[in-house]
């Protein structure tokens, strides 16, 4: 499967630096506690890891 781009996904930079900005906010990096269930826990980091995903494609589709 070949990677897509930036700009074939999300219709350029810009937006995609939108959506990061919005999903970062909603969905921030949380340290869980000792007390939560391993469910929310396991929930929230897989929102979470969409983030991530989105700032992996943003950082390699960079133009140089």
């Amino acid at each position: 499967m070949a990677d897509l781009s930036v700009n074939e996904v999300f219709g350029g930079q810009d937006f995609l630096e939108k959506l990061i900005q919005e999903l970062d906010t909603t969905f921030p990096q949380m340290t869980p506690t000792p007390d939560e269930p391993l469910s929310k826990i396991m929930y929230r980091s897989g929102q979470r890891s969409v983030v991530e995903y989105l700032l992996n494609k943003k950082e390699n589709n960079v133009p140089t």
